[in-house]
């Protein structure tokens, strides 16, 4: 019993040493939904998953592949050969399976389900079509990772390195603007933490297009002129110019 316990203790130590993450045997803890997360209205989770990572802005903007991802010349960079450019309320969800899943099972049950949503497929590829296996988890992911999670460990080595990927992007048309969604399934391998589980991961992006919330205030002649009267000065917001002219451009005309 004491060689057990100086063994572990050894390990612990060297990994702080090291500044490296503790044994598996220390992170050997049940999968968890992060506090706070929760799914997206429009897609259900596969059952027996748990959200580990999770994320939304109610504005922002996200590169969709609708291509094949291919090398940019001279660089050691990846793009997809086809993209739209979307903006609008963004969310990310990062989804574990612990039970043994193939990752093709899981990615069937998701396209099933987003057909019967009224999703329309954009593109989808797998394994070496979307460039080689495991490109797509890299170019999808690891630059861009939820800031809310349940096992930092999990969330940060996901698609380090992956199999069995399977990508689909699709959209869904509403009178109050489209959605689009990104799926990602991939058994990932890249560190012992995910080495353990038995299932794939599950990366899901979703962009709900529509007018952004508009947030400048345009200050009318009344308040203007109190201002003036109290302080001597006015903030205007809303007016526009070209760079480096004195013409107001046509979309201050509200200001």
């Amino acid at each position: 019993m004491r060689g057990v316990i100086r063994t572990l203790a050894l390990a612990v130590g060297l990994a702080v040493a090291v500044g490296g993450p503790l044994p598996a045997l220390a992170q050997n803890k049940p999968l968890t939904d992060v506090k706070g997360g929760r799914d997206h209205p429009l897609i259900k989770r596969y059952a027996g998953s748990k959200l580990i990572g999770y994320e939304t802005k109610a504005f922002d903007e996200l590169e969709l592949p609708t291509g094949p991802l291919v090398e940019v010349p001279g660089t050691i960079e990846r793009k997809p050969a086809t993209s739209e450019h979307l903006e609008g309320r963004w969310t990310r969800l990062l989804y574990a399976i612990a039970e043994e899943r193939s990752s093709l099972e899981v990615f069937r049950n998701y396209e099933k389900a987003l057909a019967e949503a009224g999703f329309t497929t954009l593109f989808t590829c797998a394994k070496d079509a979307c460039l080689h296996d495991g490109a797509m988890g890299h170019h999808l992911y690891l630059e861009r990772k939820p800031a809310n999670v349940s096992d930092t460990y999990l969330v940060n080595d996901a698609f380090t390195g992956s199999s069995e990927e399977r990508y689909l992007s699709a959209v869904l048309e509403r009178p109050n603007g489209k959605v689009y969604v990104s799926l990602l399934v991939a058994k990932s391998f890249g560190y012992e933490n995910w080495a353990k589980l038995q299932g794939p991961a599950v990366l899901l992006d979703i962009v709900e297009t529509g007018a952004m919330e508009e947030r400048m205030v345009v200050v009318d002649a009344s308040t203007m002129a109190k201002d003036i009267a109290s302080k001597g000065s006015v903030a205007l917001y809303g007016i526009f110019f070209d760079f480096d002219k004195a013409v107001v451009k046509p979309e201050s005309a509200p200001a």
